[in-house]
């Protein structure tokens, strides 16, 4: 493994941790980090999708009351950055209750839950996904 995926490793997971201190403002610093890191490629979203309660602690962000919108509007747009990856499906369908939660009953964030909860349920090859997600095969 070389050096620089070392520091990125290391990176995804002390900017995971920073999501879950109740400090608002290194809440905001980590998940403007992780928008600019998903916008990049393909290999930082497969990264940081696969990075231990990474997405746990987004949907936090999302669902507790933050005091800068924008940073739960990011957060939304980096779960919605993870799912565009096919690789990324099968770890996200585990999220399909929480992402279809928020759907319903934050109207902020419906339009970006709708969109994640289209891309991995309508993809080719999406019938085994549909059927793990419904019956948590």
């Amino acid at each position: 493994m070389s050096r620089l995926s070392l520091v990125l490793n290391l990176l995804y997971k002390r900017l995971v941790d920073l999501l879950s201190l109740q400090a608002v403002d290194a809440q905001a610093a980590a998940v403007g980090a992780l928008y600019n890191l998903a916008e990049v490629n393909m290999d930082c979203r497969l990264k940081l999708a696969s990075e231990r309660w990474a997405v746990d602690r987004l949907l936090k962000v999302i669902r507790a009351p933050h005091p800068v919108p924008e940073v739960c509007r990011k957060a939304a747009m980096i779960l919605e950055s993870l799912v565009s990856e096919p690789q990324n499906r099968p770890l996200l369908l585990a999220y399909e209750n929480a992402f279809a939660e928020i759907l319903f009953f934050d109207g902020k964030y419906s339009d970006t839950f709708a969109r994640i909860l289209f891309e991995l349920t309508s993809k080719p090859n999406s019938k085994v996904a549909i059927a793990r997600g419904i019956w948590g095969m």
